[in-house]
């Protein structure tokens, strides 16, 4: 166990990872966790008589639900700095000076801003407070000045700083999004690397070196040490919280674990195994690592979503080095002995099931007992993946379970049943999106159509992140060319696509004649053709051949450039039934569908993108709008209800009935008017999600370097001063000089 130095209350609830802790002053630590009505919970451990004492207790009231919480300084002007606060919402980030009770600045963030992280990207750069939201991800510093923005694939859930790639000794971006990926961003707001998860990321923490440890919704946790994955393990409770804390005074900090479930543990960093834990009655909010007593060394503060905080000291602070030593073997060995026993359970089963299934030993019986199962997997236009679990020795398949992504299957498995006895069954699984997957699958083999005994056997597929492109014939309306590669051999890029579809089909093929493909995910084309040097992409999805163009660039290291001049330039009329799909999502006023086609291909929807363009203007003046007119109705409000109060006063009944009157219809006017902000809110939010996506798709569509950074700079610029003409024509500009028809 993991026994606390120190423990106190503070008497309200904690909203999960919405705990840290600073120095406010500039001398004494405090602690501040996010309660629910857009209260902070302050605890100073060093105000009032002691720790415990009702008097260390302090609220701070921003009247709105907080969605992100931290702490630290920006201003690296002052020998001793104070640290802010900063405090993320849904549609602001406010940076907050405790000691003087002053905001630093007020940031409006339409896009929210879900999860907040502090740092500097090297020693020369200055400190940047960043926060990500829908698909956005902004960074300022101490004057409240953007200077850092990029767009991902999805909501940021979680945001992190280290040195991963430790290219020239430079901090990077650590981005966590709910498309299941991982990736990571450097200084010019470049993509360097995609990491593909199973499920949407949670948590995101730092720890020593290259290292970084990532928490995802379904319970997984694990450290990656660059791009190589350390370890991972799948546990019930999903985690609420991560921290990193030199538990054993090595040196090198360790990862703390907090769960729904109210436990917590101290992970091995390289191993995952567990050294000392604790738990609580409720599930734990957060943790923050400080000198929380100024007994010169930092202490572990844990806290629950009950309002009970404890500390923890490094093991060996108190007591020898060697114990803590100590400890550190036996919960290796600890691990060690307990995945020994799980074999040792499994192996008793198999020889359980084996001695109960022996008096009816047969032909069948034994058959069984030495059937292998064998897995196949290819991408079926029109169906998706079809999965073929195949059992031998003549024995037959009856049922095939498939476990993964939530995202590929819905649900965490799927079953297939079959009533043909055959030593085959087939199942088709449409994937979500184009990316890497890892299928475990499930076989249930029985000797023959009347056998009682039945064998599970398990296998797994692990598919590369274009495995669902299916080669076709042709496309009929060609796509148009909206990328180039330059390419000095062909034979590398075969090999590679190879490698990706699990074909022998590309390896001597020069691609001289165009190669057409189909996305089983979304029905997306793309088209391959080599000419004069150039590798040439073609789709009618901005992001199918901007992952394509990002994945071949970054894996065989090749180079974007502009496509020629000389290839003739057509537009291709969009199909029939995507015109459909857009005018029936502009007739209908659906902006979500409206906003995912034009974030498919905003080169074949320009009037499409137009509308949106001009839409998200729209939606910001009439934001501003209804913000005036419910700030006028609430003051309104305010001035009936004392207007009414006074008449009662008086003994003035009829006035003070014509004065709630009067009150009442104010208050449906403002909660129609709430209603109407909301929905705006919503909307805006979709479509400012499908704006961030073409940004995105259409910087990786151009070449890297000045060119992409104009480009993204230019964008930025346009938001900023909400000039929707000049982004359409900046958006217009970038597509058509990449748009040609092969």
């Amino acid at each position: 166990m993991f026994h606390p130095a120190f423990s106190f209350k503070l008497g309200y609830n904690v909203l999960p990872g919405r705990v840290c802790a600073g120095v406010f002053d500039g001398r004494h630590p405090c602690l501040a966790c996010a309660s629910s009505g857009g209260k902070v919970v302050l605890h100073n451990p060093h105000q009032g008589d002691d720790a415990v004492n009702n008097s260390a207790i302090s609220l701070l009231n921003f009247n709105r639900e907080i969605t992100c919480l931290t702490a630290g300084s920006l201003d690296t002007s002052k020998k001793e700095a104070k640290d802010w606060l900063f405090i993320g919402t849904a549609t602001s980030l406010n940076a907050y000076e405790v000691d003087n009770n002053r905001d630093i600045f007020h940031i409006e963030a339409p896009d929210g801003a879900n999860a907040i992280a502090l740092g500097r990207f090297n020693e020369e750069s200055e400190p940047v407070v960043i926060i990500g939201g829908s698909c956005s991800i902004y960074g300022y510093n101490h004057a409240g000045e953007d200077t850092y923005w990029t767009v991902t694939g999805d909501n940021v859930s979680a945001l992190a700083m280290a040195p991963v790639l430790n290219v020239d000794r430079e901090h990077e971006l650590i981005v966590g999004s709910e498309d299941f990926d991982l990736r990571i961003f450097n200084k010019d707001a470049d993509m360097l690397h995609e990491f593909a998860q199973r499920e949407a990321v949670t948590l995101l923490c730092a720890l020593s070196g290259r290292s970084f440890a990532f928490a995802l919704s379904n319970g997984t946790i694990g450290v990656l040490n660059s791009t190589t994955v350390a370890w991972s393990h799948k546990l019930k409770a999903p985690a609420t919280s991560l921290a990193a804390f030199d538990v054993n005074l090595d040196g090198v900090p360790e990862l703390v674990v907090g769960y729904a479930s109210g436990g917590f543990d101290v992970r091995a960093p390289n191993t995952g195994d567990v050294l000392v834990q604790d738990k609580f009655d409720d599930p734990v909010a957060g943790f923050a690592v400080i000198d929380y007593r100024l007994e010169g060394f930092p202490s572990l503060i844990a806290v629950s979503t009950a309002g009970h905080a404890r500390g923890y000291h490094a093991l060996g602070t108190k007591e020898a080095a060697g114990f803590a030593q100590a400890v550190t073997v036996q919960g290796v060995d600890t691990a060690r002995l307990q995945r020994l026993k799980q074999r040792k359970q499994d192996l008793l089963y198999q020889l359980k099931q084996m001695q109960d299934a022996k008096p009816e030993l047969d032909d069948g019986s034994i058959a069984l007992s030495r059937a292998q199962l064998s897995l196949g997997v290819k991408a079926v236009e029109g169906k998706g993946l079809q999965i073929t679990a195949t059992v031998d020795s003549g024995c037959t398949c009856t049922a095939l379970i498939l476990s993964g992504s939530s995202a590929l299957f819905g649900t965490d498995a799927q079953a297939f049943h079959s009533t043909d006895n055959d030593a085959s069954l087939t199942a088709f699984v449409i994937p979500p999106s184009l990316t890497s997957f890892t299928i475990e699958a499930t076989a249930l083999a029985g000797a023959g159509s009347t056998s009682t005994v039945f064998r599970a056997l398990h296998g797994q597929l692990d598919l590369p992140q274009f495995f669902g492109l299916c080669p076709i014939a042709t496309i009929d309306p060609l796509p148009l060319v909206k990328s180039a590669l330059m390419v000095p051999a062909i034979a590398p890029v075969g090999t590679w696509l190879d490698q990706q579809l699990q074909l022998s089909a590309f390896a001597t093929n020069t691609l001289t004649e165009p190669v057409f493909f189909r996305s089983v995910a979304d029905d997306s084309s793309l088209s391959l053709q080599y000419s004069s040097g150039l590798l040439l992409l073609g789709s009618d999805s901005d992001q199918l051949v901007g992952d394509l163009t990002h994945a071949l660039a970054s894996q065989l290291s090749l180079k974007v450039v502009q496509v020629p001049d000389a290839v003739h330039r057509k537009q291709a009329a969009p199909a029939v039934s995507r015109r459909k799909t857009a005018d029936a999502a502009l007739a209908q006023s659906d902006p979500a569908e409206l906003a995912r086609l034009v974030a498919k291909d905003a080169a074949a929807n320009p009037d499409d993108m137009k509308y949106l363009l001009t839409r998200i203007g729209d939606l910001h003046k009439a934001r501003q709008r209804l913000s005036a007119e419910i700030a006028d109705g609430s003051n309104l409000t305010k001035a009936l209800l004392l207007r009414a109060e006074d008449h009662r006063l008086m003994g003035d009944i009829q006035c003070m009935k014509e004065a709630y009157s009067q009150l009442h219809a104010a208050n449906r006017d403002l909660l129609t008017a709430y209603s109407i902000r909301s929905t705006n809110h919503e909307e805006l939010v979709q479509s400012l999600k499908a704006l961030n996506q073409v940004i995105q798709n259409t910087a990786r569509l151009q070449p890297a370097g000045e060119a992409r950074t104009i480009f993204v700079g230019g964008c930025r610029e346009c938001i900023k001063a909400n000039d929707m003409t000049a982004l359409y024509a900046l958006l217009q500009a970038a597509t058509q000089s990449d748009e040609t028809t092969v």
